[in-house]
């Protein structure tokens, strides 16, 4: 703080001199206390899309009612008839992430078959590999389900029309989808390279 001016030497030049101030020691304790209460304000008062987002954990596998069965395109897979192909979609429609891990099992349920009974279990193909497949929210997979159509039996003229398709999750339960073409399959469940048989898990669909 400073004094008066004071006078100083002969020629009456006034000189400026500063006076300590001695700051109470509660005065410095509240300012300290104030500006840690600013601080803590302004840390507190940051928008929470500053802060980082937790990070998310593995998907664990999908369930039943996470997942939607639909049927998508069908093709003819043989050149000379007979044999088509139609992809069946699982879709996500859960809010979170889940796995397709392993191979599905795909069955043909129908009428009670005189030889074989009302289930018709397809073989999976050689060419199908294990899958660990993540489907995000809306996503989707799907089973390429290549059958025969036309009679079958010993006679080769047994129509045996299929009424549904299940799908085994590995585990994780049992999706269906209504058989929808109203075609017969031959029961070919002794054959050794039936002409009915599943994919693997494919990514997308």
């Amino acid at each position: 703080m400073l004094e008066d001016p004071q006078p100083s030497g002969r020629s009456g030049a006034r000189r400026l001199t500063w006076k300590r101030v001695r700051v109470p020691l509660s005065l410095a304790v509240m300012a300290l206390a104030i500006a840690e209460l600013i601080v803590l304000f302004f840390v507190r008062s940051r928008p929470a899309t500053e802060t980082d987002p937790p990070a998310a954990g593995p998907a664990t596998a999908c369930r039943t009612d996470e997942l939607a069965l639909s049927y998508g395109p069908r093709t003819t897979t043989s050149p000379y008839g007979g044999q088509f192909t139609v992809a069946v979609l699982l879709t996500n429609k859960s809010a979170h992430g889940c796995l397709l891990a392993g191979l599905p099992t795909v069955t043909l349920n129908g009428p009670d078959h005189r030889m074989f009974g009302p289930a018709f279990q397809l073989r999976t193909s050689d060419e199908a590999v294990p899958a660990d497949l993540t489907l995000s929210p809306g996503g989707r997979a799907h089973i390429d389900l290549t059958y025969l159509v036309g009679g079958g039996g010993a006679s080769g003229t047994e129509q045996w029309v299929p009424t549904m398709i299940t799908v085994g999750l590995g585990g994780a339960g049992n999706l269906t989808l209504a058989w929808s073409s109203g075609e017969a399959v031959p029961r070919q469940d002794a054959a050794t390279h039936p002409g009915s048989y599943a994919s693997g898990y494919i990514n997308g669909g």
